[in-house]
């Protein structure tokens, strides 16, 4: 687990010894869905109690599942897990997991022998982990949010994260007051909804104004995480999280930043169908954002003008105060976007190929993360290394009883390794292979 990561809940059900239901994973896999209490005596309804003191006959005895979460793991056909995959605006969607379960035994019936609604399903909390050599991994945390069941004895069950929760439509608000951090924006938001799930934001770089709103309260934050620079995501384990502006420089609760390459062979991880692109569908060079205020600000780049032809945001909508923090922003955004750079769309990792260990890879990966990509290209030198630093950005999981597949994809570039060369490192001299130094 990450260190913040929340802790894990209590799981029981029907469960093979040994873990997971595919006995040569060397993982075990755990889908936990939280589930009511069922009743063992019933006089008149489900939810209307009397009880009388033990050992008395009892109307409506409810007994409690002894532990947090049944595991449906066991009952699983299919599953998809879908996180990230930003906008043109990098504002995330909502995390998103498909499930197809076995329901010939009616333990995951909704409804008892006399047609009574005995489990609500819809709502209840879905969570869902691996564990690696020991090491839980979270990989989804939300809410069931529909529940199918078919005549042929299956299950289809739908559930998203928490920004499902925050998606509400209301009638006008006001979300905060003004000269709210962003920090302080997002915890009244929050408040304001009764919202008590786990939360982690950075403070921001802009103080906000304070407006009536009629977007929802998802909407709203988005705004603020825009207005900021910043990003707001869930993580795997449901953490409603916002990183500001400096979210490129990776997560500080990833221990190791892993390299894949598509045909260098020497590389730690080699993965299938990684698809490298040009990024040029985010350039901007030339931005003028204006404030709820009416307060405009504008930066532009000349040179990526020159090059590329005029790649234009007007945005109208922002929530900083001062024109300071509005120019540094639009500076923020010209100086990321200017250019276009090389992108991974995906890669994808087969955890089950038995001639890579890619579990610990594959699972323990988190929108934010920080990965290193080595290809091999063709130039007029010969072959040579690209080495590129990128940010994941999207993560799919596709999990049956015989395989796993995880597809992750990245933004464009936010560094390149160079090839170390004499004299600019001390006592190093130049090789072709970035990684391959001679030092005294």
């Amino acid at each position: 687990m990450r260190v913040d990561d929340r802790t894990l809940p209590t799981i029981g059900g029907p469960r093979p010894t040994g873990g997971s239901p595919a006995s040569a994973w060397p993982i075990d896999l755990y889908i936990g869905l939280d589930r009511q209490p069922v009743a063992n005596y019933v006089y008149d309804d489900y939810t209307a109690s009397y009880d009388a003191t033990p050992p008395d006959f009892v109307y409506d005895d409810v007994q409690a599942w002894p532990y947090d979460r049944f595991d449906l793991t066991c009952y699983c056909h299919g599953l998809t897990i879908t996180t990230g995959g930003p906008d043109a605006d990098e504002q995330m969607a909502a995390g998103h997991v498909e499930l197809t379960l076995d329901n010939h035994d009616g333990q995951l019936s909704q409804y008892d022998a006399q047609g009574r609604l005995v489990d609500w399903v819809p709502g209840a909390a879905l969570d869902i982990w691996a564990v690696v050599d020991g090491d839980p991994c979270w990989l989804f945390s939300g809410q069931i949010t529909a529940w199918r069941e078919r005549a042929d004895g299956s299950v289809d069950a739908e559930a998203f994260d928490a920004f499902s929760r925050l998606s509400e439509e209301l009638p006008e608000w006001d979300p905060g007051f003004y000269g709210d951090t962003v920090t302080e924006r997002l915890d009244a938001i929050l408040a304001s909804r009764l919202y008590t799930g786990p939360t982690r934001f950075d403070v921001g770089d802009v103080t906000l104004h304070s407006y009536l709103t009629t977007a929802s309260p998802l909407g709203e934050m988005q705004s603020v995480a825009i207005s900021d620079g910043g990003l707001l995501f869930v993580d795997a384990d449901g953490t409603l999280i916002y990183r500001n502006r400096h979210w490129l420089t990776g997560r500080a609760d990833q221990t190791v930043v892993p390299s894949y390459s598509d045909n260098y062979c020497s590389a730690p991880h080699v993965v299938w169908d990684a698809e490298m692109t040009t990024d040029d569908d985010r350039i901007l060079n030339r931005v003028t954002l204006t404030s709820v205020a009416d307060v405009s600000v504008s930066s532009t780049d000349q040179s990526s003008i020159n090059l590329y032809g005029p790649q234009t945001l007007a945005r109208s909508s922002d929530q900083w105060i001062t024109e300071t923090e509005g120019q540094a922003l639009a500076d923020y955004i010209v100086a990321r976007r200017r250019d276009a750079y090389l992108r991974l769309e995906q890669y994808v990792l087969y955890l089950t190929d038995p001639m890579h260990d890619l579990w610990r890879t594959g699972i323990d990966r988190r929108l934010g993360d920080m990965v290193i990509w080595i290809h091999e290209q063709e130039t007029t030198t010969g072959v040579n290394l690209v080495v590129l630093n990128l940010i994941v950005e999207s993560i799919v999981h596709d999990i049956t009883p015989t395989s796993w597949v995880t597809t992750v994809g990245t933004t464009r570039t936010i560094g390149n390794i160079l090839a170390l060369r004499y004299d600019q490192t001390t006592f190093v001299y130049d090789q072709p292979d970035p990684r391959n130094i001679y030092a005294a």
